[in-house]
């Protein structure tokens, strides 16, 4: 509805504007559509600061009422007025807004057709000059029908014309937003209203989702997205991937992984090379053995050329586990370094070459990567807050993290 009401009433203005007008007319236009936009914005801080007193009020003279006066009538009060007047008070904003941005657009377009017309003419129109709007040409063209009977079924003809044009307008765009409610409205009555909901499966990790629609839809995907994650929220995806399926459902929860990352051409901090950032290689390895030492982590991953040949060790734990290097005798190399951090024992490790990649952004080309950093997951049974996992037990979750790309040791640096 108000777009079609704002097609109209564009049409409108632009058949009444005068294009012969003085530069001083202009100005007076400029000036209104100044004040139009100022008294629009007033009528929106009026109703809000109305609003605003009137809800204070009436909390407090609900809060103090004799015998029924309490927290939940000013509560009920307190609601009704949220309810009512700030409903209101949007439809003010929505108002004050629209007519602030079409006075904001009038004044943008009568200055530029003041310089362009300024550029072209190298002068002012002339003060009370001949009206050049398109309605005042109109009308000067029927006026100058010199047969009368022609003259008046022409401005008959037109002045229906133009009436019929909006009247019928207005009942195309009340019908459209007629649709629209009702729409809504069987949409609402089905499905509910709509809803948002923020989620975070597990408050331990600062990670949320944002689910939106109507209510029934909202309830679905809220707990279709529960599910999704305890079902894989105890499960390496990554490592896993092309596993033989009764491997993926032998394979327990982790008790103890360890995340190493490398950082892409440089040794140590700050971690940009010029004004972009460096890329990071991310080695985990499941089943860390206990009692672990910096030293023998670091000595671990020592750097190495990274690129296209992919090195996986199919773990008898249930798992993968896999590096990427620059040709295949270092890929095996490396694994097998990374693996003497971890108690489960490879039962085949295979090497394959990356031949073509369609996206080159993807290619992986060679380049010498260095440690970084570590984080130690560690996750213990218990009986209070933790996660609950698929096969009914619950652990707690730890992590530690440390720094490799130093020399020497790090002080207070334990790894249980």
């Amino acid at each position: 509805m108000a777009i079609v009401q704002g097609f109209f009433s564009t049409v409108q203005r632009v058949a009444a504007f005068n294009w012969n007008a003085s530069d001083k007319e202009l100005e007076a236009m400029i000036k209104s559509e100044q004040t139009r936009a100022f008294s629009a914005i007033g009528n929106f801080f009026g109703r809000l600061f109305g609003f605003i007193v009137t809800l204070g009020i009436g909390y407090g003279v609900a809060l103090v009422v004799p015998v029924v006066g309490g927290g939940a009538l000013a509560n009920a009060v307190a609601s009704k007025v949220i309810q009512e007047g700030g409903r209101e008070v949007v439809q003010s904003f929505g108002a004050a807004l629209l007519q602030t941005i079409g006075s904001v657009g009038n004044q943008a377009l009568i200055s530029s057709y003041i310089n362009i017309r300024k550029f072209i003419n190298g002068g002012k129109a002339t003060e009370g000059g001949v009206d050049m709007s398109f309605s005042a040409q109109f009308e000067r063209q029927l006026e100058g029908i010199k047969d009368q009977n022609w003259r008046a079924f022409s401005e008959s003809a037109s002045d229906e014309f133009v009436d019929t044009f909006w009247e019928n307008g207005m009942i195309i765009a009340q019908e459209i937003d007629d649709a629209y409610v009702q729409a809504k409205a069987a949409n609402e009555a089905t499905k509910g209203k709509k809803r948002t909901v923020r989620l975070r499966p597990n408050k331990q990790i600062k990670e949320e989702m944002i689910i939106t629609g109507a209510q029934i839809d909202v309830e679905t995907e809220t707990l279709s997205a529960l599910n999704n994650y305890r079902l894989i929220a105890n499960r390496d995806v990554g490592q896993i991937v092309g596993q033989p399926a009764e491997d993926y459902l032998t394979a327990k929860p982790l008790r103890r992984q360890l995340t190493i990352i490398l950082k892409k051409g440089k040794k140590e901090p700050p971690w940009r090379i010029g004004s972009k950032n460096c890329k990071d290689v991310t080695v985990t390895i499941p089943d860390v053995v206990v009692g672990l030492s910096w030293r023998r982590i670091k000595d671990a991953c020592k750097p190495y050329t990274w690129g296209k040949f992919r090195a996986t060790a199919n773990l008898d734990n249930g798992r993968q586990m896999a590096i990427y290097a620059s040709n295949k005798s270092e890929a095996e190399r490396v694994l097998k370094r990374f693996l003497t951090l971890s108690t489960a024992k490879p039962l085949s490790i295979s090497v394959t070459e990356e031949v073509e990649k369609k996206n080159i952004a993807l290619k992986k080309e060679p380049v010498q990567v260095f440690p970084a950093y570590a984080t130690l997951l560690v996750r213990r049974t218990t009986t209070g807050e933790g996660r609950d996992f698929l096969d009914g037990s619950k652990l707690a979750e730890d992590l530690v993290r440390v720094d490799l790309w130093m020399d020497q040791e790090p002080k207070g640096v334990t790894f249980n």
